[in-house]
């Protein structure tokens, strides 16, 4: 079991910073440089479907947040999550462990109106890194506090979608 002094430490670290919203934006903007500052705005200026995917998905992207946090019961601080009290299971994390955490694919997938090459590098990058940095700690810690309840959940639950 972690100690509170532990758990104390580990959540004001996650005040100041918290790695998965670094690891969206390297990937988000990754894509951007990728995709090229000029082509992105020939896209934005053009008569072509960026200049709607793009703001709209970041808009479903906070909107599909929201919702969840409003679920979990939560404010849309990340400082205010601390320590599980209780392990969500129902609603959409009956379908994906990492509901909020896949709602960036939205746009990141709205990328591909500018380049789909940009896209797929941006969902790897974010892939990786969310699984290396973020999703493998928030597992274990899980799995510490939960026990058998997170085992099962995990086995018939998707880490993703």
């Amino acid at each position: 079991m972690v100690s509170d002094v532990t758990v104390h430490e580990s959540q004001k670290r996650r005040r100041f910073i918290d790695p998965s919203a670094i690891i969206s934006g390297v990937s988000y903007f990754t894509g951007c440089a990728m995709a090229g500052a000029d082509s992105i705005a020939e896209d934005l200026l053009a008569d072509s479907l960026s200049p709607v995917a793009l703001p709209l998905s970041y808009f479903a992207f906070f909107a599909s947040v929201m919702g969840i946090q409003r679920y979990m019961k939560k404010s849309l601080l990340a400082a205010s999550f601390g320590r599980p009290q209780q392990l969500v299971t129902t609603g959409v994390f009956a379908w994906s462990r990492h509901p909020i955490y896949a709602a960036f694919f939205i746009p990141l997938l709205a990328l591909a109106t500018v380049s789909w090459t940009a896209s797929a590098a941006g969902i790897v990058i974010y892939l990786l890194l969310m699984e290396a940095f973020v999703i493998r700690r928030e597992e274990a810690e899980l799995a510490e506090l939960f026990g058998e309840e997170f085992i099962h959940w995990k086995a018939r639950t998707r880490r993703w979608l």
